[in-house]
């Protein structure tokens, strides 16, 4: 009898701390860090990049998006041939070997010292291609809407370094890709370069001519989430 006494007060703590443990409130887990599906890139492309409320119905959601369909891919060329919607589509672009011998270059000058950065080429900042000076440059690019050429060369004269049929970020592979938004707009979109001269272009296109293009820059992708694995575009 005196042996359960001592053991009655023992039980009794045991099932206070129990009690009190079991009514804790567990520990708050740490917030989990921004990325852009938290709104934080669509904001930014709204505040600083699609400023006018006509421009805002540029703004769509890529995996709402129809992809043209993909013909052939390598890491020279890539074409794509479809119908959509009635409208026949179909885009072609190559690339080659930059050739310094046909471009104008200024070189970057650090400290007195030329250094192997083209500053200029031809005059202008190279897009994708400022880092050691571009290493691909287009060759071919040729895009049509029911058999009439659209003439998109000049609009990329300066960009290089091109990711050519890369599976570079999950939604937009391959690079180049090509979709249809709806409302006759087909959405061109271009990654390149390299280091922290990499970009991100979208350009759409109607049945006759560019309407919009947009062009973000290595920060502006870091800044917003632009690196992340599952990154939407706009």
């Amino acid at each position: 009898m005196y042996k359960y006494l001592l053991l009655f007060p023992f039980l009794i703590f045991t099932s206070c701390f129990q009690n009190n443990s079991e009514t804790k409130d567990p520990p708050k887990k740490a917030d989990p860090k921004p990325t852009k599906s938290d709104g934080r890139f669509l904001q930014f492309i709204e505040n600083e990049v699609v400023t006018t409320e006509s421009e805002k119905k540029y703004i769509s959601n890529i995996s709402k998006h129809q992809k043209v369909k993909l013909v052939s891919c390598d890491a020279t060329a890539i074409h794509y041939k479809d119908e959509i919607e009635g409208t026949a589509v179909e885009l072609k672009i190559s690339i080659k070997p930059f050739d310094k011998t046909k471009h104008k270059l200024q070189y970057k000058v650090f400290n007195g010292k030329q250094s192997k950065d083209c500053e200029l080429v031809d005059g202008v900042r190279p897009r994708g291609g400022f880092y050691g000076c571009p290493t691909t440059e287009f060759d071919v690019i040729e895009f049509s809407i029911n058999g009439h050429p659209l003439d998109l060369g000049k609009h990329f004269d300066h960009y290089y370094n091109l990711k050519m049929c890369e599976n570079y970020l999950e939604n937009f592979s391959p690079s180049p890709m090509l979709t249809y938004s709806g409302d006759g707009l087909f959405n061109l979109y271009l990654i390149g370069g390299k280091g922290i001269d990499k970009f991100f272009t979208k350009v759409i296109i109607d049945g006759s001519r560019i309407v919009k293009s947009y062009y973000l820059d290595y920060n502006q992708l870091r800044d917003n989430g632009g690196f992340d694995k599952d990154f939407n575009g706009f």
